[in-house]
């Protein structure tokens, strides 16, 4: 389900570097290690990963709502 994505040249950059950040969560990898792309922190790991266990695909498909005016 991630890996199409990911390989596809029209899925938004944001949204193949989330579903990375899952995949490598799923052979093993600590959330430290994940963050150690130049891109990526330790929260914005924490944060698609608990998205993804609570919301599946749709959970980093989609960006959250934001406060507007």
């Amino acid at each position: 389900m991630l890996e199409g994505p990911v390989r596809s040249r029209r899925t938004p950059v944001r949204l193949v570097l989330r579903a990375n950040v899952i995949l490598l969560a799923g052979d093993g990898i600590e959330n430290r290690d994940i963050a150690k792309n130049p891109r990526l922190d330790r929260g914005m790991v924490g944060k698609w990963r608990t998205r993804f266990s609570e919301s599946g695909f749709a959970g980093i498909e989609r960006d959250a709502a934001r406060p507007g005016r």
